[in-house]
This record gives C-alpha cells, structure tokens and sequence, in this order.
C-alpha cells in the first residue's frame, strides 16, 4: 500500500511541475539552449511518437518538408506537440492530419492542419486558460505562441474553406514560425 501511495504521490507531482513549467512558459520565461536543428526530422521524431496515440482516434499523419533553424529543441518540440495534439483531437475519424515545413529566407514554418470543424471564438485562442476542452487547461496554445515568439517567430490560426472544384476539403491550419538564426546576443557592458 505504501508504494502505491508513494507512486501516487510521485506521479501528482510530477503532473503539478509540469503544470508550474508550463504557467512559467505562458508568462514568457526564456527557452533553453538553442542549436542548428532540422525541424523536418524534429517533425517526423513527434509524429512518430504520437502516432499510436493518433491510431487509437483513428487518425494517420502527412509529413512533408525540411528546413534548418538555430532552436531550442525540446521547447519547440513541445510547442509541436500541442499543436499536432489539438489537430488530431479535432480530426473526425479516418482523416490525415498534415505537418509540412516550409521555408523563406528568415524564417522556417510548421503548418499543421486538419479537417475538423474549426474555432468559433479564434480571437481568444492564444489567451492563456481558453479552452473549448471539457478537460483542457487553455495552456497548449499560449505556450505554443510564447515558444515561437522566445524564437522570434508566431503562432497564427487560419481557416482554409472548401474548394469543391479542386476536391479540397476545409481545413484548420495552425502554423508556427521560427526565425531561422538566433537572435544576436546583446553585448555585455563592462
């Protein structure tokens, strides 16, 4: 019995530092360490991992793209996370949620889109404890925003109506921006 209190025990706390982590995010705490990574491979290493998870909802990703950026990987591994998690929970059965990395000359883009219904209240998307969740915290998305501006990007939401003419359905579309260099340290004043 004792063990099954201490695994309860471990597991709550481990459930409220992520929390804390994550309420430290929103308010905008620098992200850690940043290095040249592609975000295609990071794109394919998150759809791998959720995958099984995505199976069980009957969902299937689309992965396309690649693009090199000076990131913190694991912080924006988790604003991917979050974003591929609310594509596929909003998924309808049997659907592709699609992840593509798209490129300009300063910046590197993940778009991820699905065929659900959309946001009706899109202007409070972002603002932090928003959900349409029953179990939600209204955190993923601010977090989301709060990583890509920590890297000198954005998180934006667009709805793509159907075009029937080309067999394209309506699709929600989050895309996250990243700039692709660092942004310059500041010089330190003697």
């Amino acid at each position: 019995a004792a063990e099954l209190a201490i695994g309860h025990a471990s597991a709550e706390i481990a459930r409220l530092d992520r929390l804390v982590a994550d309420l430290l995010m929103a308010a905008g705490r620098q992200v850690g360490p940043r290095g040249a990574m592609s975000l295609g491979a990071l794109l394919r290493a998150r759809t791998e991992a959720l995958g099984p998870w995505a199976a069980l909802r009957g969902v299937t990703f689309s992965v396309h793209g690649d693009g090199t950026a000076v990131i913190d990987g694991e912080s924006v591994a988790r604003a991917v996370d979050n974003l591929l998690r609310n594509a596929v929970e909003a998924s309808p059965p049997a659907s592709v949620v699609t992840a593509e990395v798209t490129l300009t000359s300063t910046t590197c883009c993940v778009g991820i889109s699905d065929c659900g219904a959309g946001i009706a209240n899109s202007a409070e998307l972002f603002e932090p404890f928003f959900t349409t969740k029953p179990d939600g915290t209204g955190l993923g998305l601010a977090i989301s925003r709060a990583i890509a501006r920590a890297h000198g990007g954005e998180v934006s939401y667009i709805r793509r109506e159907a075009e029937p003419g080309r067999g394209e359905p309506a699709r929600t579309c989050f895309e996250l921006t990243l700039a692709r260099e660092a942004p310059a340290r500041p010089r330190e004043v003697a």
